[in-house]
């Protein structure tokens, strides 16, 4: 290829530059140098410079054509340039089908990412806490916080938007009450923690559902009190304490004979069977029977005494350390039972609602009738006038319902 100008050209053929082309180079390249020989020679030509002063040979593959007769002094150098242009044809196809295959390869492969991201698409974003600190001393620290999104099914055959994910709220179980809790059933005093609710001002504690054995496992001479088995389905509350002279003037209480001692905590005693059952009503309350009485005392462990299986004299008031008189409730926190009852072994025996009767206990038999007179009425606990073989958990006494200095009672209530 030849280029040349009718313009007078620089005479440094050092800026002449040869370029060989026959056998072939890279389309896009050699187009690009070939443009770029061509302005770098315009350039010079531009620059006009008076002289020509040949520095360097041309190459052997490049050839000058002859000057014919009428031409100027000063020649254009001649640059003979030949492009294979079958060569290039074939290089440009190969490239188109690379550039197509790629292009194919790329597609195809976004679309299986596409279908396959739902599968491993992660459940839950992790919080991430960022620090900036200078020393020891935090300058400030950004906490972003975590959002739960609801993985779609592995079949599913696109990928859920933001919008389309809604978070899922953790759902909390609503609390139970205590009389909700006492109605599962409990096997050992340990399953239970003490429970206690004011009623009216007066505190009372939860006895749960539960089975335990009642009676002793040796029955007394002239007594049939064998043990059997009893479970109690329903929960109910029983008196933390006994009923106390102060509490029994707070609600009006009626009785014939007033307390021997008259101390505001020491338990109302000379009181009659029938005078205690309706001071219990007049609460909204009852007396315990004596199943009830005995399984707040004892428990699924079948203990021998509200506090354990040994007699501790330090743990109820009894005829060891009473000095022949009542002592005021909870004095003796150690003796509570495994409910938080407190004194049901020692200081005053306390009455039952139920008739005494032969075991085995059945509440159905008529021993729980209120309003029979013909029969005796339970005690249980023991008082202060007796010894520890009086004070056990599972012992029952009768009285015939009147009312003696070392009687007294608490009340119960269902739930």
């Amino acid at each position: 290829m030849q280029i040349r100008d009718r313009t007078t050209l620089t005479d440094d053929l050092d800026d002449i530059q040869y370029v060989d082309l026959k056998n072939g180079i890279d389309d896009a390249e050699g187009i690009a140098y070939l443009s770029g020989a061509v302005r770098l020679q315009l350039t010079l030509v531009a620059r006009k410079r008076p002289l020509w002063q040949p520095a360097t040979s041309k190459p052997d593959t490049a050839a000058e054509t002859s000057r014919p007769a009428n031409a100027s002094d000063v020649d254009t150098p001649t640059l003979r340039l030949q492009l294979p242009v079958s060569a290039n044809k074939g290089r440009l196809s190969k490239n188109l089908r690379d550039v197509l295959i790629g292009l194919f390869v790329t597609v195809l492969g976004g679309v299986v990412l596409f279908l396959l991201q739902p599968i491993f698409q992660p459940k839950e974003l992790l919080p991430i806490s960022t620090s900036v600190s200078q020393g020891n001393i935090p300058i400030a620290t950004t906490v972003i916080p975590t959002q739960t999104i609801q993985v779609p099914d592995s079949t599913a055959t696109s990928q859920p938007t933001e919008t389309d994910a809604p978070l899922t709220q953790t759902s909390i179980p609503p609390t139970l009450s205590p009389e909700q809790l006492a109605l599962t059933p409990v096997t050992t005093n340990t399953d239970w923690n003490p429970i206690e609710r004011n009623f009216k001002s007066v505190a009372m504690v939860l006895v749960p559902a539960g089975c335990f054995m009642m009676g002793p496992e040796m029955p007394r001479e002239g007594y049939e009190e064998l043990m059997h088995k009893q479970c109690l389905e329903m929960p109910f509350w029983i008196d933390k304490y006994e009923v106390t002279n102060a509490q029994f003037k707070a609600f009006n209480g009626v009785a014939f004979s007033a307390s021997q001692w008259t101390g505001d905590n020491r338990p109302r005693e000379l009181i009659s069977w029938a005078e205690a059952r309706d001071f219990c009503a007049a609460r909204g309350s009852r007396l315990p029977t004596e199943r009830e009485w005995e399984y707040a005392a004892r428990g699924p462990d079948n203990l021998e005494y509200p506090w354990g299986r040994e007699w501790n004299g330090n743990n109820a008031v009894w005829s060891g350390n009473s000095n022949g008189q009542t002592a005021n409730v909870r004095s003796h926190p150690a003796g509570v039972s495994w409910v938080g009852a407190m004194d049901l072994s020692g200081n005053v025996w306390e009455w039952m609602s139920s008739l005494s009767q032969a075991y085995p206990y059945v509440a159905e038999d008529g021993r729980e009738d209120y309003f029979n007179t013909l029969y005796i009425r339970v005690l249980r606990g023991g008082s202060w006038n007796y010894d520890s073989a009086q004070l056990t958990s599972f012992l029952r006494w009768n009285n015939t319902a009147l009312s003696t200095n070392d009687i007294g009672f608490r009340c119960a209530r269902d739930i």
